[in-house]
């Protein structure tokens, strides 16, 4: 198994945890706050010597600590996650509000890192009722053949572009995104079930 890094998402309303299978994200709750609670103790107890503050900053900083306490928390993750901390959504979402953008952002970001045949992109714009979601299909190159990375295939054609000034509502998980639009459409981004989409957005909403 390769190395496995964490680090709290830039909305603060999810950590991210990558490892060689992929990227998940784990809302904040109860066991992230447990995770990172027993991860403290094993930090102090591993490290005694290390400064205070350190131990303090550990939920903002968990990706510059060493590397055993970052295994320590996501084994910790990984042996109590539940179905809900793997989801996150939002009922009422507002476009012009910077939060609400930025945690759709990060899911985005962990979407887009677990396809491999396209490419999820949020454009950004100064005026917010023009930031949208852009997907491309990725096309196989001689490259991408021989070293089977992502960022070596060639953007191929866009399939979708969407307006996020368009969403009304959306709810998600580390591979895929579903959004009801204002008009009562709703669309689907990467992979996963939303069949149920009214029923995940009432368990798994934030606001």
């Amino acid at each position: 198994m390769g190395r496995i890094c964490a680090s709290i998402a830039p909305s603060k309303c999810m950590y991210y945890v990558w490892q060689d299978k992929g990227t998940i994200f784990a809302r904040g709750g109860v066991t992230v706050r447990n995770a990172l609670k027993a991860t403290e103790k094993f930090y102090r107890l591993n490290y005694p010597n290390e400064e205070n503050w350190k131990f303090i900053t550990l939920p903002i900083a968990i990706r510059a600590a060493p590397q055993s306490v970052v295994e320590f928390f996501c084994s910790e993750l990984h042996r109590n996650v539940k179905i809900e901390d793997l989801h996150i959504g939002l009922k009422k979402f507002k476009f012009n509000d910077y939060q609400d953008r930025q945690i759709l952002i990060d899911i985005l970001f962990c979407v887009d890192d677990n396809l491999f045949d396209e490419k999820i992109e949020y454009v950004q714009n100064e005026a917010s009722e023009f930031c949208s979601i852009n997907v491309q299909s990725l096309d196989i190159t001689w490259t991408y053949e021989f070293t089977k990375r992502k960022k070596d295939r060639k953007i191929g054609k866009t399939l979708m572009s969407l307006s996020i000034s368009q969403i009304k509502s959306f709810v998600g998980n580390s591979h895929g995104l579903a959004c009801k639009l204002k008009s009562g459409t709703i669309v689907t981004l990467g992979g996963g079930d939303f069949s149920q989409y009214e029923k995940m957005l009432r368990s798994y909403s934030i606001d």
